[in-house]
Parts: C-alpha cells; structure tokens; sequence
C-alpha cells in the first residue's frame, strides 16, 4: 500500500508540473506575440480562412474579416513588415495535454480513483482472481479500442495506447495462466495470437509500420513467457509457422521488410534452442518439423524474392539478411533430422532450388548483385553437400571442378564475363585446401597419388580459367587482370609440381634442386625476353621476379646445403645464362 500511496502521489506531482508548464508556456506565447504587435511586426496565426462569397459570373470576392482592414489598407503607408511566424515545433505530447486539459485531468481524477478502489477491493479480497483477471483483460480491452481510435487522431498516442492496452490483456492471460491455472498453454498460444492479430490488421488499416513490428514480436515472445516454451515441437513450430504467415501477409500487403526480418529472426532463435539441443523425439515428430520447419524457410525464400523483385534497383542489406538466416535455417533442419545417407541430397535439392531463384531474380531484375546472394547459397550448399560425401584430396578435387562449373555456368546464365570473374573466387576453397597436397608424405612413395592429381588438376584448371578470361576479357581499370592472377596460379602449381617430382624421383636432393631452379631459371628468362621483345610489361616483370626468386633461393638456402661440386656448378651454370641474358637485354634496348 505503501509503494501503491507513493506511485499516486508522484504521478498527481507530475501532473501539476505539466500543468504548470503548460500555463507557463500560454503565458510566454502570449507575451511574445503581444510584444511583436506593438514593434509593427507581422504575426502568422492559425486564424480560419476568409469566406469567399459569389461575385459575378464565375467570379470570387475575398470577403474581409474585419471591415476596418480595406481602410486600413489605404489608409497605412506601405511598410515591408519583418515576418515572423510562432515557432510550431511543440512536443506533441503538451499538445495534447494542452488540448481540453480539463477534460483530460478529470478522466485521470477518475483513473486514479478506480485504481484506489481495485487497491482496496484486492487487499481485502472484494474481487476474486476471476475477477481480477477480467477486470485486467477488460480495463487492457478499452485501453486498446481507446487507442486504436486515437490513431487516426494522432499515430504516436494511438500507438503507445495499443501497445499498452494489449501489453495488458496478454500480463492478465499470463497470470491467469501463471497464478491461477485458468488457462492451458494452447489456449494462451490462441489468445495471444487473436490479440497479435488485431494488432497487425489494425497496422495495416492505419498505416502502422511499428505497430505491425510489434504485433508481430507479441506473437513471437507468446510460446517464450507461457508454458507454450515446454510444449511438444511440432505445436511449436506448427505455431510458429502460422505467426510467419500473418508477418508474411502484412509484408505483402504493405511492402514492410522490418516486418519479415522480425518474424523471421523469432523463428531463427526458436530453432536454434531445437537444432542444438539434444532433443530428437519420435521419428513421425521429426518429419513433421522438417516439413515445418522446410516450410517455413520456403515460405521466407519466396516473400524475400518478391522483395528483391521489387527493390529491383538496389541490393539491400534486408536481403542478404533474410538470405543469410534462410541459409542457416536449412542447414541446421537438414543436420539435425534428415538422416545422413540422405543430408548430401537433401541440399543438393535445395542448391537447385537456390540456383533457380537466383536465375529468376536475375531474368527479372538484371541485377548482378541480387544474383551473387542466391548463386553464392547454393555454392554453399554444394560445398556442404560434397563434403558429407567426400574428405581428403578426393574433396578437394570435386571442389576445384564444381568450381569451375560454376564460373562456366554463371558465364551462361548471364552473359557476363564481369559476373564470371566474381564467382571464380570461389576457387579459393579448393587453393587452400591444397595446401595439404603440397607436404603430404605420399610424396616419399611416387609421383602417381591423389595429391599428385589434386595439384595438376589445379594448374591445369586455373590455366584455362584464364585462357577463358583473356578471350572473354571484362572491363577493369586495374593493371592486374583476372587471368593474369589465374596465370599466375597455375605456374605456381607447375613449378610446385617440378619441384616435388624432381625430389621424388631422384634419390639426390641436391640433384633435384640443381634440376628445379634450373628449369625455373630457364623459365624466367623465356617468358622475360618474350616479354621483352613483345612489348609485354606483365611477362617480362613475371620472369624477372622468377630470377630474383631463384636467386634469392640460392643465396639464402641453397649455398649451405649442397656439395661443392654441385654448387659450383650450380652457381657458374645460372651465372653464365644470366650473362648472356644481360647481354640480349643490352642489344634489344639498342635496337629500339
């Protein structure tokens, strides 16, 4: 009674303040106005328009409000006023206070009586908690239906009294659940939702985005504060699905994506306590939920291609949002139900599905961007998919050549070289991935292994990639050219093949070095003179770094490893053929 008695006292302070300020505020307005008028100054006020009366024949005569104002507008010479208007940037909160404040002060005089009243009839037992919990649901009822007609007065006191009112028939559920047992977790789930329901219809009637958000987050939160959270999964998720079709709905009808992005960022988090716990049920409840749970994701891929569709123009980051929680929403239904002989198909199925969509959006849209989302998902899920099949170098090579399918494919869909230099990145996976290959032990034993062929399927790979580029060239301001880059990589596969076969075949490691750096020597120096004869910039710097790699190599490692007899005539070998090179350099550069 106590915290009862001070929350009244303080709330009756608080209104005298307002009042106050309110008077104070009446007060200042006046004034200054006042002031204004005598300084000859004009004053704009909310004064009514003047009434126009029927002159003659499709004529209008201005009638003026005041007679004395035509002589006065003869009479007072023709002086330029300063304008100046009444600063209208007022809370729209004192606006309303301001507004029929007596009215409002004896609707609250009488608020806060009955709320003495309830305090006293609960303290000595007057109401029962059938009572109370109907006199909650019935006070929260006006509260809303009060503010659902303020909303089309003033959106910001519509707003916060629905909210309000609902927040306090849901508390008075809740309790009657909590305290009382009067209500089973469906039954809750069901009232709630009605009461989420009325609150997105009524959003959508009067234009309500924050209002839709938050009937769509009563929905969500119901299943979390009721005993709905112990329910068996697929009430849940059955559930779960139906808030998803209203937020679905209300995006359709009114183009709000925050309405989407709320729905299904609920629908995430309840997955997830599902995909990581260790709850699995009977295999009948499972099924269901992957079709729910299948359904759902589905029903989300759809309403965010309708949305890329018409925000066609822009690539926002609603739909990388959405496409990003649908991606994490598959994988984890797939992981934890669908059995794994079957995982690898199951998102094969969905990687077409993706696949198609990004097509679809791209033949609709043009949109390059909008179609990396979906191409980039289901590369995903082919990656996934191949890796539950696969491990060891056999999975790096279905990745190098489900990679290159890819750049070819997105070349056809979409015509574009440009689109197909993006996607050939990635052939980064399979190139990190071969790390391994490079220092397996497999190499001790022969050259003809998986490693082997991981490595050569690579440098032959990245070889025609950029043959494919250079003859399908895009337009790019940098010096560095996509197939120059896959050029590049597949040499570095080349030399690392010649390396570790040399090593491999010839017992002599200090022979199988002389022999490598000799055919990489041997190698910058043809691609540099070719360069350099050509009017090639990019080949004559790439066999040059080759030589200063070769001899760095030398220097460094090299000179303290080997025999004398091998590193003498390593060193007067490479010594001569860089000569000679200095040489042919000096006689071209004459030459031009």
């Amino acid at each position: 009674m106590y915290l009862y008695s001070f929350f009244f006292g303080s709330f009756w302070n608080v209104v005298l303040i307002i009042l106050v300020v309110t008077l104070f505020r009446r007060v200042s307005g006046l004034n200054e106005r006042i002031s204004k008028l005598e300084k000859g100054e004009k004053v704009v006020s909310k004064a009514p328009a003047p009434v126009v009366a029927s002159g003659f024949a499709g004529e209008s005569t201005p009638v003026a409000q005041n007679p004395m104002q035509e002589y006065s507008a003869h009479a007072t010479p023709s002086v330029a006023p300063s304008s100046y208007s009444v600063p209208e940037e007022e809370s729209e909160v004192a606006d309303w206070f301001r507004e029929n404040l007596l009215l409002k002060v004896g609707v609250l005089m009488i608020i806060v009586g009955f709320g003495w009243f309830v305090s006293y009839a609960f303290a000595h037992n007057w109401i029962g908690p059938v009572g109370r919990i109907t006199l909650g649901v019935l006070i929260g009822t006006l509260v809303t239906l009060f503010g659902t007609f303020r909303l089309k007065l003033n959106q910001l006191q519509g707003r916060a009294l629905t909210v309000l009112g609902t927040a306090l028939i849901i508390v008075s559920i809740l309790a009657g659940e909590y305290y009382y047992n009067f209500f089973t977790a469906g039954v809750v789930l069901a009232l709630v939702f009605i009461i989420s329901l009325y609150v997105t219809l009524t959003s959508a009637g009067y234009d309500d985005e924050k209002l839709a958000v938050y009937g769509v987050v009563m929905s969500l939160f119901a299943p979390y504060f009721s005993h709905s959270s112990n329910m068996d999964k697929v009430t849940l998720f059955f559930y779960l699905a139906v808030a998803s079709v209203s937020a679905i709905w209300v995006t359709v009808f009114k183009k709000w994506k925050s309405v989407t992005m709320v729905g299904l960022t609920g629908v995430f988090f309840y997955s997830l306590g599902y995909v990581f716990s260790t709850y699995v049920g009977a295999l009948e409840h499972r099924y269901i939920l992957l079709m729910l749970g299948y359904g759902i994701s589905f029903l989300y891929l759809v309403i965010n291609i309708w949305g890329m569709i018409q925000h066609a123009e822009e690539t926002r980051g609603e739909d990388v949002y959405l496409s990003a929680l649908n991606t994490f929403l598959i994988l984890g239904y797939t992981t934890k139900i669908v059995p794994t002989v079957y995982q690898s198909l199951t998102l094969v199925v969905w990687m077409l599905v993706f696949a198609f969509t990004g097509f679809f959006v791209f033949m609709k849209t043009k949109s390059n961007k909008l179609f990396y989302i979906h191409a980039g998902i289901a590369v995903l899920f082919l990656g996934v998919a191949t890796s539950i099949e696969l491990s060891g170098p056999t999975l790096v090579i279905a990745f190098a050549i489900e990679s290159a399918i890819l750049v070819l494919a997105s070349y056809i869909v979409t015509n574009s070289a440009k689109v197909a230099e993006y996607m050939s990145f990635v052939f980064i996976l399979p190139v990190m991935m071969s790390v391994q290959s490079l220092y397996s032990s497999k190499w001790d034993m022969g050259i003809f292994h998986s490693d082997f062929v991981v490595l050569f399927l690579l440098a032959g790979l990245l070889a025609i990639l950029g043959l494919f580029f250079k003859m399908n060239e895009a337009e790019s301001d940098s010096d560095l050219k996509i197939h120059q880059v896959a050029y590049i990589g597949s040499s570095v596969y080349v030399f690392a093949l010649v390396w570790l076969v040399n090593h491999s075949i010839i017992l002599n490691d200090d022979t199988a070095v002389f022999i490598s750096l000799f055919i990489y020597t041997v190698v910058g120096l043809g691609t540099h003179f070719y360069g350099l004869f050509n009017g090639s910039d990019s080949l004559r710097k790439y066999g040059m770094t080759l030589l200063v790699l070769v001899v760095i190599r030398l220097i460094l490692v090299d000179v303290w490893n080997m025999d004398l007899v091998l590193r003498v005539i390593t060193f007067i070998v490479l010594g001569v053929m860089f000569m000679s090179s200095a040489f042919i350099s000096k006689k071209q550069n004459k030459i031009q």
